[in-house]
């Protein structure tokens, strides 16, 4: 009654509303729309439009007088209309201005419509599509909650009286006492992009039985081809995940409130204002996801503290399992006074605080724009030279001319294209917008014009060619972007091979690095010298770790070497440029892309950080730049001292008897769900073991993926994998759970994690060089297997720059193994895991034996056949051998050797492994149950004396191999694990040794 008194005497008001979306943005505007007359114009891109027309047909919304659809033409009638009835015209955008489109119709309603109807435009209001805590609420033009409004006033078509009767029905249907509402957001950062969550969520539903979900996902998952915002197939195949497994509410449900304020648990986003208006209902435990890599300083502390925030599957495995035993098995956390410092009260005035805020009903004394109406053409001109002025987006995309409605030119679609294709490496890069076009049109057309700009010149105190600037270079200006050419790109496991057939490569990339390859050979007779090429490979093969970089593009790492004018570019910590590979995706090729970070005066050297990834501490940063140039050696002796101090003469602890502990069972009989390939066909011990596809009533899980949810297993449950066992089966995890047990051992190679310890390796590396001893080491991936991206060497700068393509480990290469007929070879045994605490172990008698497909010699070390032994995921020939022939040949082949008391020392080294998994808790050491068994496959390595050197733990082991040579394998193996001894396959006591 207020405002319509107010209206009576001040202007008549009418609403505009452009939508470009579905229902997700119905509530922000509803209560406005409620209480003034209306006219929306649906954008006829919009995927949805039909949807938003039959939503908004209905009775309730009496104050709409049109549905239109949304172009300039439409709007300059409209509004030459109020003109003429002395109507003022309040515009609501639903659209985040922090996004492009958002901000475009801003300026175009604002700046261009405001201009010619100055008499007609009263306001042009953003009132947003969300609350605080969406990733798009950055800038937000009035903090009214306008959003609670119609739930408040209970004028919601679904009111909270129907959802409690919904759910409280479902509770008595399910015999389910606890409710939880699933509301993921859309985006990088929402759970839907997370299978491992969508699989836990699931798995709770299953396992915790007083648990009843329901799900409300958000408006983009109903609308497909969105030219905003489309869902990744990731996403598409999360939201189809759970309205599968899960009751969903219904799409044309708009509103979340009544949802939340009946549900008891609600999960959702961190970024998502659903997040941020559960806190308005008292007491509501909210479990807010959040991406590991998600910047959380971007919230407010007090923030963050009410919600119970996980980012992995265990975290939520546990809240679940916490809040399933006891409502409050977590702490309830109000954060209502919050809402209210960010909001203010919920009073059902909040359409009344925005117009008078807003100042809709003050009198409007300005007169006509202009005489005559604006037309298409007049109003497409302004617009152009608004672009043109950068009032729009720099540079202007499709969603610019999409929110006018307006036809995009092919040159801007084609920009379009190229910065949606390509937008994760332009903000990885983080090169500014306004290069953004320049870049697309020199790539287009390979424009290499850096020579403009720089030269090359010879730096005699850096003795090595450096760029430097001929004119003037500003960070401001939108051509000072620059390609740089690949004069060499390759695998590594293909460089020197490379170097060795291509002498004019050999040639260009001394010149660059400007070193002498004038190696030749005796002249025989008359004829002149001849370059010796090996030598001069090695020359450039030695050198060139300096000047290589690499990036990596699907499974493919790629070293490349830039061109001369890449190449001269200096280091400096306080660069002056950024430098960094790019991939066209048009012509699916790489390039370098240079740009200037500061503004760059005539002559000056032009210089980029070698090594530009974050690092912990100044340490790390020096250790990664000796890759180029000394450091102070006591950085790195003083390093590799304290590592010394700590694991040497380590105290050493016996082993305990094997057999003084075995674990018993009173059951003999279970039924079986697995996962892993052959266990079904060849576990045919049906007396004992039964298979079952429900993975609940199941009693043994036996699962070829990693298991994260220990708290929802049943009671009488056993999984196939230990908790924390990633303290050995983690190539980075596996060292300092042993060293923190034992110290240094002789049956594991010295190891330093690159990651925590580059500058402990490079302090053990220069001791071992000062000393002339052995200095070659293997780079290997902290979490890969068959072999793939390890390097061997015994180059400082190759070991170091091998560790910028992802996280390793260094180990200390064994250099004289003994050599199965001239060849390498590494040996595969399955260790069983029945106990931790206290430990019961069994090795499987047989085992597996991996050759080298050539002789061995310390040379060629990317020669794959010769230094790396795993074939059957390569292209190489396999060689098959039995291991009795091993060990028979092997005995021929070294008579002074004695196979079991190689294998003794075997099995005590296994022992001495899985004890050290028993000193620490996770995650390095494993978790002590009884509702877990392991099967573990260990690689390990015999030195020139027979003694063992494990090489990597692996969980899953791929048994194929072990199924064919033993059709009993499984049945001896759930044996061992499962029943008491004696009992099951009759050939499970002489398959396996107890150790």
């Amino acid at each position: 009654k207020k405002l319509k008194k107010m209206a009576d005497s001040k202007d008549e008001i009418v609403l505009y509303v452009p939508i470009h979306s579905g229902l997700g943005q119905v509530e922000h505007t509803a209560a406005l729309m409620l209480e003034f007359k209306s006219k929306l114009f649906v954008y006829n891109w919009n995927p949805a439009v039909k949807r938003v027309v039959n939503f908004y047909s209905s009775d309730y919304w009496r104050n709409i007088e049109e549905i239109l659809d949304f172009s300039v033409e439409n709007l300059l009638e409209s509004l030459n209309g109020e003109r003429k009835r002395g109507r003022k015209v309040v515009f609501l955008l639903t659209s985040s201005i922090n996004y492009a489109f958002g901000g475009s119709q801003l300026t175009f309603f604002n700046k261009i419509l405001k201009e010619l109807y100055p008499d007609v435009i009263k306001d042009v209001f953003s009132v947003g599509h969300c609350l605080f805590g969406c990733q798009s609420c950055g800038v937000r033009e009035h903090n009214v909650p306008v959003y609670f409004t119609r739930f408040y006033k209970n004028l919601l078509p679904v009111s909270q009286d129907k959802v409690r009767e919904i759910v409280n029905s479902q509770k008595i249907t399910t015999k389910r006492n606890i409710s939880i509402l699933l509301c993921p957001s859309v985006g990088l950062f929402s759970y839907l992009n997370n299978p491992s969550v969508l699989q836990t969520l699931l798995e709770a539903q299953k396992t915790l039985g007083n648990l009843f979900f329901m799900v409300k996902l958000h408006d983009f998952c109903y609308i497909e081809g969105h030219p905003l915002s489309s869902l990744t197939a990731l996403e598409r195949q999360g939201a189809k995940l759970l309205k599968e497994n899960f009751p969903s509410v219904d799409e044309s449900q708009p509103n979340v409130l009544p949802l939340l304020s009946e549900f008891d648990i609600i999960i959702s986003d961190l970024d998502s204002s659903v997040t941020f208006e559960s806190l308005y209902f008292k007491g509501k435990h909210i479990l807010a996801y959040h991406h590991p890599e998600q910047d959380l300083s971007v919230h407010p502390d007090e923030y963050l503290q009410l919600l119970n925030l996980f980012s992995i599957p265990e975290e939520l495995s546990s809240l679940l399992v916490k809040i399933s035993k006891d409502l409050n098995g977590i702490p309830r956390k109000d954060g209502t006074s919050y809402f209210k410092q960010i909001y203010g009260e919920v009073n059902g005035k909040e359409v009344e605080r925005i117009a008078e805020s807003r100042k809709w009903f003050e009198k409007n004394e300005s007169k006509a724009g202009s005489i005559e109406s604006p037309n298409r053409e007049k109003v497409e001109k302004m617009v152009e030279e608004s672009m043109e002025r950068g009032e729009f987006s720099v540079p202007v995309t499709a969603s610019d001319y999409l929110a006018l409605s307006i036809q995009v030119p092919k040159h801007v679609l084609e920009f379009d294209k190229f910065v949606r294709i390509h937008l994760p490496q332009l903000e990885t890069l983080g090169l500014p917008k306004i290069l953004w076009k320049t870049l697309h049109q020199k790539l287009l057309e390979e424009i290499f014009d850096a020579g403009n700009y720089v030269e090359i010149d010879y730096d005699d105190d850096l003795e090595r060619f450096q760029l430097k600037s001929k004119e003037e270079i500003s960070v401001n200006d939108e051509n000072s972007v620059f390609l740089i050419d690949h004069a060499w790109s390759t695998e590594y496991t293909n460089a020197r091979n490379e170097l060795r057939v291509h002498p004019q490569l050999i040639d260009r990339l001394s010149a660059m690095m400007n070193i002498s390859v004038d190696y030749f050979e005796e002249p025989v007779g008359n004829n002149p010298p001849v370059r010796d090429e090996e030598a001069a490979s090695n020359a450039v093969w030695n050198e060139m770790w300096k000047y290589w970089n690499t990036y990596k593009l699907g499974d493919r790492q790629t070293w490349y070497f830039m061109d001369e004018v890449g190449s001269a570019i200096g280091h400096s910590d306080d660069p002056n440029f950024k430098c960094m590979p790019f991939f066209f995706v048009d012509k699916r090729i790489s390039f370098s892309v240079m740009w200037p970070i500061k503004n760059v005066e005539k002559g000056e050297p032009i210089n980029r950080d070698f090594y530009p990834n974050p690092t912990q501490n100044v340490l790390e940063r020096r250790s990664h730049l000796e890759a180029w140039f000394p450091q102070e050696e006591v950085l790195f002796s003083a390093s590799i001292r304290l590592f010394d101090e700590k694991y040497q003469d380590f105290p050493q602890t016996p082993s305990a008897d094997p057999n003084a502990f075995s674990l018993k069972t009173t059951r003999n009989r279970y039924l079986v769900y697995t996962d892993v390939e052959g266990v079904a066909e060849n576990l045919t011990l049906k007396s004992n073991f039964v298979l079952t596809n429900d993975k609940n009533s199941a009693d043994i899980l036996w699962l070829a993926d990693e298991f994260k949810t220990f708290g929802m297993l049943g009671s009488n449950q056993i999984v196939n994998q230990f908790p924390g066992e990633s303290s050995l089966i983690f190539k980075h995890q596996l060292p300092a759970t042993v060293y923190n047990a034992h110290g240094l051992v002789d049956w594991l190679p010295l190891t330093f994690n690159a990651e925590t310890q580059l500058a402990e390796f490079i302090g053990e590396f220069s001791k071992r060089e000062e000393d002339e001893r052995s200095n070659l080491w293997i780079v290997k991936p902290w979490n890969m297997a068959r072999s793939l991206d390890m390097i061997i060497s015994d180059n400082l700068s190759c070991l170091i720059r091998s560790t910028e393509t992802g996280p390793k480990v260094i180990c200390k290469y064994i250099e004289n193994p003994v050599l199965y007929e001239s060849r390498k070879f590494d040996l595969r045994y399955i260790v069983l895991v029945k106990s931790i605490e206290p430990l019961e172990l069994y090795v499987y008698n047989m085992f597996w034996i991996r050759l080298a497909n050539i002789p061995y010699d310390l040379s060629n070390f990317e020669e794959y056949p010769r230094h790396f032994t795993v074939m059957n995921y390569s292209t190489h020939a396999l060689q098959q051998l039995h291991y009795k022939d091993f060990i028979s040949n092997m005995e021929k082949q070294y008579p002074e050797m004695n196979w079991g008391e190689v294998q003794e020392r075997i099995n005590k080294t296994f022992r001495r492994l899985f004890e050290s998994a028993t000193i620490s808790d996770p995650p390095y050491g494993f978790a002590p149950t009884q509702q877990a068994r392991g099967m573990y496959g260990i690689d390990l390595m015999l030195d020139e004396g027979f003694q063992p050197k494990i090489l990597e733990v692996n969980f899953n082991a791929d048994t194929k191999r072990a199924c064919s040579y033993d059709p009993q394998y499984y049945n001896n193996v759930f044996s061992v694990l499962f029943l008491n001894e004696g009992e099951g396959a009759p050939t499970a006591a002489g398959s396996v040794t107890k150790i």
